[in-house]
């Protein structure tokens, strides 16, 4: 019996996630956060944003992690 806890990240695509935001990425303005599901995701932000939960709308899906774009 296989049981999927947790959608796939492609299921993802054009959805808006709750994304905890926990340290810098390697690229400029880049941070890196999880969802609720725990998936790594990257977004760009002027701002800092390390410790906030905030929403992101996901635009690209690889294959361990998913980036999109802050919404607030």
């Amino acid at each position: 019996m296989n049981i999927e806890k947790t959608p796939s990240r492609d299921a993802n695509l054009g959805k808006i996630l709750k994304v905890l935001f926990e340290k810098k990425g390697k690229k400029l303005n880049e941070y890196v956060g999880r969802s609720d599901y725990f998936y790594p995701v990257t977004v760009q932000s002027q701002d800092e944003i390390i410790g906030t939960i905030r929403n992101v709308k996901v635009e690209l899906c690889l294959k361990h992690s998913v980036k999109g774009s802050l919404l607030d």
